[in-house]
């Protein structure tokens, strides 16, 4: 079966017409009918082996891009449907090899999916926007309406991420998802000081006869796991192996 084509507008179109297909419902429903129990029929992915996922019937294909850098440092991923976002999280930090000691929120306009801080009441953070739980809200609750979003990371360096929904399929059977397809180029260091900071950094490591550059070298080793850092460096097997020990 050929993946389904989404197109403005028409993502809540096709993931309705989609469930009618696959999960058999009436088509007298209404939509908030119909997304009430695509919600709750929706199949979670209920085979799990060492963090992967298998035998979820229907996948989401992500592109997800790094902003403000040039050439585009991005990853092209296939994610199961009823995973929540805080696992989307973990998913994107794996795909770009981010160390995830920093807060994160999803941002879709007019809502805000994040860990809620005890320290700050509902709504008190993001005046005017609908705020959900990330550790409980299921990505097709909003994927099934909207087509992209915008990732943060590090609200210092404040690494922002399109992520942009491409496709619907049905999930292949046996095959193990989250599973990185497609991509370029290695994510910044952590702590560079955002796309400033590394653009300051790929200048310095460029210059072997700048005074600072062995030293930027050493320090992001801490990024690379010991190799020296190549902002071109990519290899996919080392990404779905990442990928693979997600719980």
């Amino acid at each position: 079966m050929q993946p389904l084509k989404l197109f403005e507008g028409e993502v809540n179109r096709v993931a309705i017409t989609y469930s009618w297909v696959r999960l058999g419902l009436p088509r007298a429903l209404s939509i908030a009918q119909d997304q009430a129990k695509i919600s709750s029929s929706l199949p979670i992915a209920n085979k799990r082996k060492g963090g992967d996922y298998v035998g979820s019937n229907v996948v989401y294909q992500l592109k997800i891009t790094l902003q403000k850098i040039e050439p585009p440092i991005w990853r092209r991923v296939l994610v199961p449907s009823g995973i929540t976002f805080n696992k989307l999280h973990k998913i994107i930090q794996a795909a770009f090899g981010w160390q995830d000691y920093h807060l994160f929120r999803f941002d879709f306009d007019d809502v805000v999916v994040h860990v809620p801080d005890p320290d700050y009441a509902p709504g008190e953070l993001y005046s005017g926007k609908k705020e959900m739980n990330a550790k409980r809200t299921k990505i097709d609750i909003l994927f099934s309406e909207r087509k992209k979003c915008v990732y943060i990371y590090d609200f210092g360096d404040n690494w922002r991420h399109d992520v942009i929904l491409e496709t619907i399929m049905p999930a292949e059977e046996g095959r193990r998802y989250p599973v990185c397809v497609a991509g370029a180029r290695h994510r910044p260091p952590e702590d560079v000081g955002g796309v400033p900071g590394y653009e300051e950094f790929l200048r310095i490591i460029c210059d072997p006869g700048h005074p600072e550059h062995d030293d930027y070298l050493v320090w992001a080793e801490k990024d690379t796991g010991g190799r020296k850092f190549d902002p071109e460096y990519f290899y996919i097997n080392e990404v779905n192996r990442a990928l693979a020990k997600i719980k």
